[in-house]
């Protein structure tokens, strides 16, 4: 209100003193003559000093409105409740950009508070891993555990039956020791020197028979004239090592074809009579088909 008054004086002031300065009458001499000039520049300087009366007081009713209107001459019209709020939000938002600028530059400079509250919890999230992984591996070592016993329970029960036929089989060679030398039958020996001569004549027959119907042959990419005696294929050799697996080992009777020491059409001929079998997961292999007789 200060700074309005004292406007309002500055301008009374300059409108007095202009109108003291216009009021003086202003007499025109020739210059020839010394006399007055005509009344028409009189006229013209009456209407001029009447608008500028006209203009100042409109100037003054103007100044009563904006002062009535409480607008501000100098820094101009009261700002209205959103324009506030606006001006208040791009005040905010220059201090937020401060403030990030602020916190970008001393992004590195993290505050700790004054107690380890940071490592208390970094201690405890290290220890809750750890009891986590110690439940995980004593959850192991049951399951482990439980197997052992099994397998444990397991050989002790082998270990059991094997006592056991030991006992029975040591009190059996005791009994013999007291029996004395066992002597086999007359009959018996004869029985056995029988089955002995038919199994030799046997043989001698299967021999002559494969030499005559299934004679050597070249192996598979071998030339009869050109073939050596190792690129030489026997049948009858085939079905020996067949038959010496089938006894020596009969979980596991299984020989092996290794390729260029066979004659594909004679591994055919032993499947396709029954005589052989392939594996079934593994068809270079070969095993004579159980030849044995199941009575109830």
């Amino acid at each position: 209100m200060k700074l309005e008054q004292r406007l309002n004086e500055l301008v009374i002031k300059a409108a007095q003193d202009f109108d003291s300065a216009a009021s003086e009458e202003r007499k025109v001499f020739t210059d020839d003559e010394g006399s007055l000039h005509n009344d028409f520049l009189d006229q013209i300087l009456e209407q001029q000093k009447e608008q500028r009366q006209a203009l100042w007081k409109e100037l003054y009713d103007l100044e009563e409105q904006c002062h009535n209107a409480q607008m501000n001459k100098v820094l101009g019209p009261r700002m209205t409740q959103l324009q506030q709020k606006l001006l208040s939000t791009k005040f905010e938002t220059q201090e937020l950009e401060k403030e990030i600028i602020y916190q970008q530059t001393n992004v590195d400079e993290l505050p700790f508070p004054p107690n380890d509250i940071v490592t208390e919890i970094q201690f405890r999230n290290r220890l809750a891993n750890t009891n986590l992984q110690l439940r995980s591996l004593a959850s192991f070592l049951i399951e482990e555990l439980a197997t052992k016993k099994q397998k444990l329970f397991a050989k002790r029960t082998t270990v059991s039956e094997t006592k056991t036929i030991h006992t029975a089989l040591t009190n059996r060679l005791n009994e013999i020791k007291e029996e004395g030398p066992v002597t086999i039958p007359a009959k018996i020996r004869q029985e056995l020197n029988s089955v002995r001569q038919r199994y030799l004549r046997t043989m001698d027959f299967l021999i002559d028979f494969m030499d005559e119907h299934y004679p050597p042959h070249a192996v598979d990419g071998k030339d009869l004239r050109t073939m050596e005696h190792d690129d030489v294929c026997e049948l009858k050799f085939i079905l020996e090592d067949l038959m010496n697996r089938s006894v020596i080992d009969p979980s596991n009777p299984y020989i092996h074809l290794q390729p260029g020491t066979y004659w594909t059409p004679y591994i055919e001929t032993l499947i396709k009579a029954g005589i052989a079998q392939r594996h079934p997961l593994e068809p270079d292999r070969l095993a004579l088909v159980d030849f044995r007789l199941y009575t109830d």
